[in-house]
């Protein structure tokens, strides 16, 4: 697997698309960790804001015991918060009525990547730049166990850097 995007580079390419509705699935994707059928699935009611806090409620069959799960996003990621709550405004109901073929196709033409790696791309993010621990991690990606974490983070020698600062 390729290492992940840059948060820079994200940013970046979030800010370049045109579509509302394709930027909005994208920075969904990335803010949420979420897994593309869980995105899809999402209505307008499933994501409030709160505090300083754009939260969203992803629903998933992968953890019987956490069905659910809300993932914050905070308000000073602007870049992903406001395409998101723009297109809020102009959908009712559910927000993305259409297949995870087209999702992939929309995310691989305005990301250059499928969904699951802005996924992995925003995991490592949680670790490298905000410090999440695993368990907060297991929280976020909706996993029963903390394992996936070795999987799904990607760091390299500039993320671990500043423990020396």
């Amino acid at each position: 697997m390729r290492e992940t995007l840059s948060y820079m580079e994200v940013k970046n390419k979030l800010n370049s698309i045109i579509s509302p509705r394709d930027r909005a699935l994208c920075c969904i994707l990335y803010g949420s960790a979420g897994r593309i059928n869980e995105v899809l699935k999402l209505r307008k009611s499933d994501i409030r804001m709160e505090n300083n806090y754009l939260l969203i409620s992803l629903r998933t069959e992968k953890n019987p015991n956490h069905p659910e799960r809300i993932v914050p996003i905070p308000l000073k990621e602007e870049w992903v918060v406001k395409p998101i709550a723009d297109y809020l405004e102009v959908c009712d109901g559910r927000l993305f009525n259409f297949s995870d073929r087209l999702a992939r196709n929309i995310t691989r033409k305005c990301m250059d990547c499928n969904p699951h790696f802005l996924r992995h791309t925003r995991l490592t993010h949680l670790v490298s730049i905000y410090r999440a621990d695993e368990h907060r991690l297991r929280m976020i990606a909706g996993w029963v166990d903390t394992r996936p974490a070795y999987i799904y983070v990607h760091l390299n020698w500039k993320d671990t850097k500043d423990i020396f600062e």
